[in-house]
């Protein structure tokens, strides 16, 4: 497995560029992209797009003042213009994997050889489907990721202005409820995620006991060293969520900066075991979780 050699930006890049026949076009910026969920729209015509998902004419378009999904974006955030032209095709570029292994049941399902897939984040999906209901009759909410990896299929396409032809567009609506899109040709043509595997774990009462049987070694009586040694696996877990996490992300590290003024303040005899204590604390609280310690008596 590998993602594709080129990133997302230089592919979307030329897609848009393709599908721009109408001046109608609006790209939203990164922080707006966030509460509506796509990174292009238009105002097209282009037959291709259409043709891909039986559609015989280029739906109207529909004005965003008028979706319900940004009242609630325009109370909430200093009010903005959105534009004031209607858009009909709704875009999310994704960057995808190239597999050369096949699980049988994609098999099953028609992906016989090497094949590309993209992840559906849960949270940008939820905003897209709810667009797609929204504008449905009016406008058609798509996924679109390139069927080719390579930097020098990018680079020949461009030229070329076949983009649009070697690239899968996925009905939003098709991806509600999954979280990978399969495919080995471009169009609209794929496997949704595989379904789920039947898996039959422990009890977690047993698994707990189990976490509890043997003597301390002698790693475990450092009980300082091991909470330090948990508190940076927490900070390094923080830098590392997603985009989607990323107020509480912010709230963390806001707590962190309020510990080390405490700390500063005060000469404590245990002060690394406090800090390191604190740090797991303000972890659980950003992120609403609970803290459970497993002893042995």
């Amino acid at each position: 497995m590998a993602f594709a050699e080129f990133e997302e930006r230089e592919f979307e890049t030329p897609l848009y560029n393709q599908l721009q026949r109408s001046k109608l076009v609006w790209s939203p910026g990164q922080v707006l992209e966030g509460h509506v969920g796509f990174d292009f729209a238009a105002l097209s015509m282009d037959s291709r797009i259409w043709d891909l998902h039986g559609i015989a004419m280029p739906y109207n378009g529909v004005l965003l003042n008028e979706l319900r999904m940004l009242w609630n974006l325009r109370r909430t955030r200093t009010p903005r213009a959105l534009p004031n032209f209607e858009l009909n095709l709704f875009l999310q570029a994704k960057r995808p994997e190239y597999l050369k292994r096949v699980a049988a049941r994609l098999k099953q399902r028609g992906i016989k050889g090497n094949y590309w897939r993209f992840r559906v984040e849960e949270i940008q999906q939820q905003l897209l489907d709810s667009l797609a209901r929204q504008v449905r009759g009016k406008g058609l909410v798509c996924y679109a990721s390139p069927a080719f990896h390579r930097l020098s299929q990018l680079y020949s396409y461009t030229v070329s202005g076949v983009i649009v032809e070697n690239s899968t567009f996925p009905d939003v609506l098709n991806l509600s409820g999954h979280s990978r899109w399969n495919y080995d040709q471009p169009g609209n043509v794929g496997v949704a995620n595989i379904e789920p595997r039947y898996v039959e774990g422990e009890p977690l009462l047993e698994r707990l006991i189990s976490l509890g049987v043997g003597q301390a070694s002698d790693d475990e009586t450092d009980f300082v060293g091991n909470l330090r040694n948990l508190a940076d696996k927490v900070i390094e877990c923080v830098e590392q969520v997603s985009q989607s996490l990323e107020a509480r992300k912010v709230l963390f590290f806001q707590r962190l900066y309020s510990i080390d003024n405490v700390m500063d303040d005060f000469e404590l005899e245990d002060s690394e075991a406090i800090r390191s204590f604190l740090i797991v604390q303000a972890f659980c609280k950003s992120f609403g979780l609970l803290w459970f310690v497993i002893g042995r008596k």
